[in-house]
């Protein structure tokens, strides 16, 4: 019998997210790196996989999450999320074919692994469970703690009826209200996979205080919620909450910090000042208890849920209810449920447009809800397995080889263009790239949808001439620098006319070549792009002006590709009279970057050590709690990093120095240069964006 066509999808997910994360080393020759890999192996991939999707925690700790083997009690994997309360214990069951089934024994011995966890009995468990054993004991010694029991099954046979009845007499021995039993089928794995790990369906029962009925188009009801439940969704939750929203949550902003704020120390007075929440549903009904009473009280079963509008909130609720559980009842905010219902129109993406307005918002916002994205990333995810960020919040990329943002994918695929003009115009506004699916410039980069092999490849190449350019524009003085920095966009756009792009969309072409040769090409087209500069405009030309002019850039590109089309191919004598200017005291970077708005207010920023002695002293305190690496930018002279770690404002180079000194003790230097430690992803540290202002400044 065949390999039914879900289970090789669900075993390539496996494979692709869990190769580097699951620990083998108790069953040598087990592997998810083999082209087959192994039943045993499987089933650990299988558990991590369940793991990952209920809880939404990153693929690396799901695949800690895995204890099958020796000693593991019957149950294959622990995950516990302690910011929320939640315990998940999975046993999972792979069978090749497609028909894994539960068996009484396999079940037993399961229940007296979770008997033996819940009385704390687990002397006899293995050494990767008793890594685990004190964040499980914090969470079965909370009172509020939720344990899910998962059984996850590669196989849609009915679980047995004496099999289910067994389970439930468990739950209630243990406690319904602890303890809950979740079934995963073959079903729900490759629907995981086809959608992605990330995206569960989030179902709500709400009780709502002065509940009212809309009863228009879309059935809508509206009333006042504790906050003490918006806590609890994001606890079940996370952020799946917001899948349908624009973006996620930005973590700690200067709005947010307000919020968490307002709702310790005046909970009663939060309703007045928050716009509230709007949560968009599949279906939402009312229960017949309290529906006569006027203004009265309403039982809510919201179905197929997501906050469009009021994700800050949640979070900021959820972070000032952990801090001070007293304010769960004191205070209320408004909601409203709308129910979309079967109704195949975009009147969800309207109002998740119309209600974005609390925190600022950007126009490339809206391009998360473009389907056309949305396949992109699953396209890359599941051709690629690379990861794609859409929206703003969304985890940062850590490496170039994990992924790339929409961001960089759409400047790519811009410069890929045979249109200097469309270059020209995202150099004056980059706005114009994220204009509506019917805008000429978006619908020419994404209306043909890209493969992932063209977006990817595109991306590949946009690096390398970006990277390249980055380190040429140090290398240049005066003029010359200017026209590297100010020129990159052009620049790369020029490195893809000049490569042989017609396979840019297979994944079997030997791109590396093709780019080791861009990369080469690069400094050449630089000084190409400096002497018809010079040329065309004149050496008092403003660089900055001109790589705004559309009709300046197509002249541009005529003349650099005519030259090199003539057989031209080395560089033009560039002017010796670019020279450094004087020496100058230097402005402040900080007070350089607020005055000239070169970063926009809540942009995240994250922390890099740059010595090696400080990377290895730090690296393991930077992993302990990861809201330490990051802050928000806030555009104020002395104090504009608001630190995710404690909510307070500081002075890059003053948090920079407590940090390191919080994480290297003694061994600590006695000062550092903050604005170099802190980095604006994919455009340059404090200092390097502070010094291209300068640059453009000078002009």
């Amino acid at each position: 019998m065949a390999t039914p066509i879900a289970v090789r999808h669900v075993k390539n997910a496996i494979r692709r997210y869990f190769a580097d994360s699951i620990n083998f080393s108790d069953a040598p020759g087990n592997s998810l790196l083999d082209e087959e890999p192994s039943s045993t192996a499987l089933t650990r991939g299988l558990a991590a996989l369940a793991v990952a999707k209920l809880s939404g925690c990153e693929l690396d700790e799901a695949g800690a999450s895995v204890i099958d083997g020796t000693d593991d009690g019957g149950i294959d994997a622990v995950h516990v999320d302690s910011s929320r309360s939640r315990l998940w214990l999975v046993q999972s069951k792979w069978r090749a074919k497609g028909n894994a089934t539960l068996n009484s024994e396999a079940v037993l011995k399961f229940w007296e692994g979770v008997g033996q966890i819940l009385s704390t009995e687990v002397v006899d468990f293995n050494e990767r469970f008793q890594k685990k054993w004190p964040d499980v004991l914090d969470a079965i010694e909370n009172p509020s703690v939720k344990i899910t029991v998962v059984m996850a099954l590669l196989g849609d046979d009915p679980v047995h009826e004496n099999i289910k009845r067994k389970n439930d007499q468990h739950v209630h021995k243990h406690g319904v209200d602890t303890i809950d039993v979740e079934y995963l089928h073959l079903s729900d794995f490759h629907q995981i996979v086809k959608t992605g790990i990330d995206r569960a369906r989030v179902d709500l029962d709400v009780m709502v205080d002065r509940c009212s009925e809309y009863e228009g188009p879309y059935p809508a009801y509206f009333g006042m919620v504790p906050v003490g439940q918006i806590k609890d969704w994001y606890e079940d939750h996370g952020d799946r909450l917001f899948d349908r929203n624009i973006r996620r949550s930005l973590g700690v902003t200067g709005v947010n910090q307000e919020l968490i704020e307002t709702l310790k120390s005046e909970p009663e007075h939060f309703w007045y000042f928050n716009n509230g929440i709007t949560v968009l549903a599949d279906s939402v009904h009312r229960g017949v208890k309290y529906k006569g009473v006027p203004g009265g009280s309403g039982q809510l079963t919201v179905e197929g849920a997501s906050i469009v509008n009021g994700a800050q909130t949640v979070t900021a609720i959820h972070r000032a209810v952990r801090e001070d559980p007293k304010v769960g009842e004191r205070a209320q905010v408004a909601v409203r449920f709308i129910s979309l219902g079967e109704q195949d129109d975009d009147f969800g993406e309207r109002v998740t447009t119309a209600t974005n307005t609390q925190n600022q918002v950007e126009r490339r916002d809206f391009v998360a809800l473009d389907k056309v994205q949305a396949e992109l990333r699953d396209d890359l995810a599941l051709t690629l397995g690379k990861t794609y960020a859409l929206k703003r919040g969304e985890q940062i990329i850590p490496s170039q080889d994990v992924g790339c943002t929409v961001r960089e994918a759409t400047l790519a695929l811009l410069c890929a263009e045979a249109r200097p003009e469309w270059v020209a115009r995202a150099k004056e506004n980059e706005d114009v790239l994220w204009g509506p699916a019917a805008d000429p410039l978006y619908k020419r980069l994404f209306g043909p949808e890209p493969t992932s092999a063209r977006v990817w490849n595109s991306v590949r190449l946009f690096r390398v001439a970006q990277e390249r350019l980055k380190f040429l524009a140090d290398q240049r003085e005066g003029r010359g620098s200017a026209i590297a920095e100010q020129g990159r966009l052009f620049i790369t756009h020029m490195v893809f006319q000049n490569t042989d792009t017609s396979e840019i969309g297979d994944l079997d072409s030997d791109w590396d070549t093709e780019l080791e040769n861009a990369a080469e090409s690069v400094e050449l087209l630089l000084d190409l792009t400096i002497h018809y500069v010079d040329t065309l405009f004149g050496n008092t030309s403003y660089p900055l002006t001109t790589f705004k002019n559309p009709e300046r850039c197509e002249r541009l590109s005529e003349h650099v590709l005519t030259h090199l089309e003539t057989g031209q191919a080395v560089s033009p004598e560039v002017r010796a009279a670019y020279t450094k200017p004087k020496k100058q005291r230097k402005p402040r970077m900080v007070s350089t970057l607020v005055d000239a708005g070169a970063i926009a207010e809540g942009t995240t920023l994250v922390f890099e050590p740059q010595s090696g002695p400080q990377r290895k002293g730090m690296r393991a305190w930077l992993e302990e709690v990861p809201e330490r690496r990051y802050a928000t930018w806030v555009n104020d002279r002395s104090h504009p990093l608001l630190w995710a770690w404690d909510g307070q404002r500081y002075a890059p180079s003053t948090l920079s120095l407590r940090m390191i000194q919080e994480a290297m003790g003694s061994k600590a230097p006695k000062a550092v240069q903050g604005p170099k430690l802190w980095f604006v992803q994919g455009e340059g540290s404090l200092v390097e964006l502070a010094e291209q202002v300068l640059r453009g400044e000078a002009e």
